[in-house]
């Protein structure tokens, strides 16, 4: 979000003078401040982006310079050096926190958003959205990688949900062998043999360790599975951005 800076400085003859001069400095410091623009000649950065997505406008794409004037603090005269010709421009930013790169390409009044980060995408199509007032849009995008990853986090938690369900079966099992322990040994102590008192006990401990282990493991996939399933939500989230209603 953006960020609004203000400072204000005190200015006297002495820290103990009565009447100070204030000095106010506001500045407006843009949501993607972090990102600065990447010149053609930088070859380390030229690598095609395959991965983003892309939709259509009914304005001007001259806006949309506006738009990444104010977004992305960078001076109007500089990205006018990125038009490629007429309504056509191709501009990329490297991010300082990330070193990644993304790229905005206007064409044909249309805009394509290219990154490897889905929640960047996702984030810049909707203040897009929100900028142009657009109520409705239809978004093609493309990210192979997360669609895998997705695939294999779905299967993975297939299985940690049945290793979990296991692991409670069997804690159920061992609890039931431990209370069935717990009589005999009473039996035994009222009936004062010591030895198979003693015998049951040493029972007792056993299954008790392994109901811990048991637990252990349960509680070990439980917390894998619930990382899964916030990965999972967290693309969903993206997805739902990328593709939907912008509400206002």
């Amino acid at each position: 979000m953006t960020i609004h800076l203000q400072i204000k400085v005190l200015v006297g003859v002495s820290f103990f003078a009565k009447d100070f001069q204030v000095f106010e400095y506001n500045k407006i410091i843009p949501k993607y401040c972090f990102y600065i623009l990447v010149r053609d000649d930088v070859s380390q950065y030229k690598m095609k982006m395959t991965q983003g997505a892309s939709f259509k406008v009914k304005d001007r794409l001259d806006r949309l310079i506006i738009w990444l004037e104010e977004q992305f603090n960078i001076p109007k005269q500089e990205l006018a050096l990125f038009k490629q010709g007429e309504g056509v421009y191709n501009i990329r930013f490297v991010s300082l926190r990330t070193n990644k790169i993304l790229q905005i390409l206007m064409q044909n009044m249309t805009i394509n958003i290219m990154s490897d980060e889905i929640e960047l995408c996702a984030n810049v199509l909707q203040d897009l959205c929100k900028y142009f007032q657009i109520m409705e849009y239809d978004t093609v995008f493309n990210f192979p990688n997360i669609v895998d990853e997705l695939t294999v986090l779905i299967k993975r938690i297939e299985k940690l949900d049945n290793l979990r369900n296991q692991y409670s079966i069997n804690m159920s099992e061992i609890i039931t062998y431990i209370k069935e322990f717990f009589v005999r040994a009473e039996d035994n102590r009222l009936l004062d043999n010591i030895k198979n008192f003693k015998e049951y006990f040493m029972k007792i401990n056993f299954r008790n360790m392994e109901l811990l282990d048991e637990f252990e493991k349960r509680s070990k996939t439980y917390v894998e599975l619930i990382n899964d399933l916030k990965k999972i939500n967290y693309y969903i989230q993206n997805f739902s951005n990328l593709k939907g209603i912008y509400k206002f």
